[in-house]
């Protein structure tokens, strides 16, 4: 068989940031393999890609590929080391590191972290390549200032989606089980003194869990919060409970609590098939001081496309 073997020295020029490649690759009728080391200078990812809506990074570092591909197999693996000159948003990236590859094991990832400031972001873990396993990546996040993250929320054109936001949010045992496939997700959120514009959030916490993804996707999404409202309404508790099945339907029940202590309970369910949307208020409660009032007429909307049916 013929074997061809080269020696690799490509530079490339992406706006003010280049990415210079040393390696080398072996060609034959079996197998492709690329070997080397890069060196990254300011390199921004959104100059390889026609969109606005991607966060500003400057990648500034090292980074060690190897991959090996076969008809049947392929192996592909990447180390990237930042240095403290990169940024992410607004913000100097302080460490980041990612360990991470596949193969016939599917993807795992050795180890991907990254520090600023006010965000930190860590995962680590397997999944299975297809099938049902038992295969965990782990991940967790931690942002100790909100307004970091308004860089990072863009539009279309590349504005960012808030006027102004701040707070604090964490996300913890965070799970993906399963394979690339069939992916199970669990996750705790947190959040404190959260300011989104004229919207106001003392403290909230939720649960994410979720099968079946990414097709069909089924499981409860829990958030709670207090002390949450605007200018014009504060409430003392707001907590809502979506239960999703199949990816095509849900069921959310919200339950608010005001500072006088009246409350409102809406129980609403929906259903997507095809292009179409069905929603039905299944029921409300309105508790105000000694008086309750309660809806038993159900109503029930329609969607699709552009249009919009409501009938009581």
């Amino acid at each position: 068989r013929r074997v061809l073997f080269r020696f690799v020295d490509l530079l490339v020029r992406a706006d003010s940031g280049t990415v210079r490649f040393l390696g080398y690759s072996l060609l034959d009728s079996i197998r492709t393999s690329i070997h080397g080391d890069a060196t990254l200078q300011r390199i921004d990812p959104r100059a390889f890609v026609a969109r606005r809506d991607i966060p500003r990074l400057i990648l500034d570092g090292r980074a060690t590929v190897a991959i090996d591909m076969a008809p049947a197999d392929t192996d592909a693996h990447i180390t990237l080391r930042l240095d403290t000159s990169s940024v992410l948003g607004d913000e100097r990236v302080r460490s980041g590191e990612m360990r991470a590859g596949m193969d016939r094991r599917g993807l795992h990832v050795d180890t991907a972290e990254v520090t600023t400031r006010s965000l930190h972001l860590q995962a680590r873990g397997t999944l299975a390549p297809h099938g049902v396993t038992h295969d965990t990546l782990s991940f967790a996040m931690n942002a100790d200032s909100l307004g970091a993250l308004r860089s990072l929320l863009l539009d279309s054109v590349g504005a960012p989606r808030t006027d102004s936001i701040s707070g604090a949010v964490n996300l913890h045992n965070g799970r993906l089980i399963g394979s690339l496939d069939s992916l199970r997700l669990e996750a705790d959120v947190g959040a404190t003194r959260i300011q989104w514009n004229g919207l106001a959030v003392r403290d909230a916490i939720g649960r994410v869990d979720l099968g079946g993804l990414p097709n069909a996707a089924s499981g409860r999404v829990h958030v709670t919060t207090s002390g949450a409202g605007n200018a014009s309404l504060m409430t003392k508790r707001l907590a809502f409970d979506a239960a999703i099945a199949d990816g095509t339907s849900a069921t959310l029940t919200g339950v608010l609590v005001s500072e006088r202590a009246d409350t409102s309970t809406l129980t609403v369910r929906a259903v997507q098939r095809a292009d179409s949307t069905r929603i039905r208020f299944d029921s409300v409660a309105v508790r105000l001081r000694s008086e309750e009032h309660t809806s038993e007429l159900q109503s029930h909307s329609f969607i699709s496309y552009a249009v919009f049916c409501l009938k009581k």
